[in-house]
C-alpha cells in the first residue's frame, strides 16, 4: 500500500498508524500534489519499485469552494479544473502501465470519490463535477485491459474533512442564507431523505466494495452514499 497526500505531516501520521496496523512492510508513503505530475510519477514509481504491480486505485483529491457564476474568477474555477479534474486524468495516466499488468490476474481496479454535484446541481458550485464523466471515459477505456473504474459521490461529510473548517463552511452556510454552526449540519442532516449523518467510514465502505472483487463486474457506475440526499433531489 501507498499512501499519497501533498501534506507531508498528515501522511507522515496515516503512515505510522497503517504500520503499526500492517506491519512496516505493507505500507509506504509519499507527498504528492496531484496537480504535479512529477511528483504523481514518483509515487507511482516508488508503488512499482515496492510492490511491482498496482490492482487498486482510489483517487480521492478533493478541494472546497464556492460563489455564484458572476463571482467564480478564472483562477478560481482553474484551481477547481486542476485539481478535481486534471489531477485525476494525470493520476489516471501515471497508475495505467502498472494496472494493465494486471489483466491476467484478475484485472485492476479505480475508484473515483466524486461530488454529488455530478449528478444533482449545487447552489454557487458551478466549478466542479467533470470528474465523474472522466471516470465513466476512463471505464470505456481500461476495459480491454480489465481495468474498471467507478466512482463514489459523497455528501456533506462534515466529520473528520478539514474543509469544514476553513472559509468553505462559512460559504455554504451563506449559500443557504443560515449559520454556519450546529444550524448547517442540521441543514445538511434534514435535507436528506434519511435524516442521517454521512460519515467518512460509510465512504470508506463503498470504495472497499468496489475496489474488491465484490464488485468485479461493475464498471462505469457511481454509488451515491449521501443518505438519500441525489434521490430526494431528482425525483
Amino acid at each position: 500500500m501507498v499512501l499519497a497526500d501533498r501534506d507531508g505531516a498528515a501522511v507522515e501520521d496515516v503512515h505510522a498508524g497503517f504500520t503499526k496496523q500492517f506491519a512496516k512492510d505493507m505500507v509506504r508513503a509519499a507527498v504528492c500534489d496531484v496537480t504535479d505530475e512529477h511528483q504523481l510519477q514518483a509515487a507511482f514509481d516508488l508503488a512499482s519499485r515496492e510492490f511491482g504491480e498496482l490492482d487498486i486505485l482510489v483517487a480521492n483529491a478533493g478541494i472546497a469552494s464556492s460563489a455564484p457564476i458572476e463571482e467564480t474568477t478564472l483562477e478560481l474555477w482553474n484551481r477547481n479544473f486542476d485539481l478535481l479534474v486534471q489531477g485525476y486524468f494525470l493520476t489516471a495516466r501515471a497508475a495505467w502501465p502498472l494496472m494493465t499488468r494486471m489483466k491476467e490476474q484478475g484485472g485492476a481496479s479505480v475508484v473515483c470519490i466524486g461530488l454529488k454535484n455530478g449528478v444533482a446541481a449545487a447552489t454557487n458550485a458551478s466549478a466542479r463535477a467533470a470528474a465523474n464523466h472522466l471516470a465513466r471515459c476512463l471505464a470505456l477505456e481500461g476495459a480491454r485491459h480489465g481495468i474498471r473504474v467507478n466512482v463514489v459521490n459523497l455528501d456533506a461529510v462534515i466529520k473528520g474533512s478539514k474543509i469544514w473548517y476553513g472559509d468553505w463552511r462559512k460559504e455554504r452556510a451563506g449559500a443557504h442564507g443560515i449559520d454556519s454552526g450546529k444550524e448547517l449540519e442540521e441543514h445538511y442532516r434534514a435535507r436528506s431523505m434519511l435524516k442521517r449523518d454521512v460519515l467518512p467510514e460509510d465512504i470508506a465502505e463503498a470504495v472497499y466494495f468496489l475496489g474488491s472483487d465484490m464488485s468485479a463486474k461493475s464498471t462505469g457506475n457511481m454509488i451515491n452514499v449521501d443518505a438519500g440526499y441525489v434521490q430526494g433531489f431528482t425525483r
